[in-house]
């Protein structure tokens, strides 16, 4: 097993090579900002606290001006509390890795990590397999491109595309790799 690392300006991608067999290529993201995470909890420990001082100044004796150590407390788990969920939410949704592995006489594994650990799998079978294709898709910003599998359909059905590299987002050169490498080993799966 051969494997190359090629740096990129913003991401990881890793080529391997299983000999004439197959090739696996895996885009793996930078670490994460942790400024991103402090300033959203920043702005999370920003908003309990003014709600605290409405409650305080709203519902305070004129007599007393505290409403008591209880609500500190309560307000203080809550924001912690809150920002712990956010937190978690925001960095288990974040994809770590993002991976492909074909090889001509098996299939194609299709692999996602996100940064808890979470592992998401699939794998299609050779004969599933129609074509590999790079696609466009016009937003209102941008052209994106991504990298599709072209599934084929059941006797009654369509063909369907399966894209890879969603959360990564390469870019059209890393794609253009990926796809003449695939694509030729799916060629010469087919001749033989």
């Amino acid at each position: 097993m051969d494997a190359t690392y090629i740096p990129r300006s913003h991401k990881d991608v890793i080529c391997e090579c299983y000999g004439q067999q197959g090739k696996g290529f895996c885009i793996r993201q930078p670490p994460i900002n942790v400024s991103y995470f402090a300033v959203i909890l920043v702005f999370i420990h920003l908003i309990l606290y003014s709600i605290y001082w409405f409650i305080t100044t709203q519902s305070a004796t004129p007599e007393t001006n505290d409403i008591g150590g209880l609500t500190k407390i309560a307000f203080t788990a809550l924001g912690v509390g809150m920002a712990t969920v956010v937190t978690a939410i925001l960095f288990g949704i974040q994809v770590q890795s993002e991976s492909l592995v074909f090889l001509s006489s098996i299939g194609v594994n299709v692999k996602r990590r996100n940064r808890l650990g979470r592992v998401t799998a699939e794998f299609f079978e050779i004969s599933e397999i129609k074509d590999i294709v790079i696609l466009e898709a016009i937003t209102m910003q941008r052209v994106v491109c991504y990298l599709a599998i072209v599934l084929k359909g059941s006797d009654n059905n369509r063909e369907q595309l399966y894209p890879l590299f969603m959360k990564s987002s390469p870019d059209l050169g890393t794609l253009k790799v990926i796809y003449r490498d695939v694509h030729q080993l799916l060629q010469d799966s087919r001749a033989s």
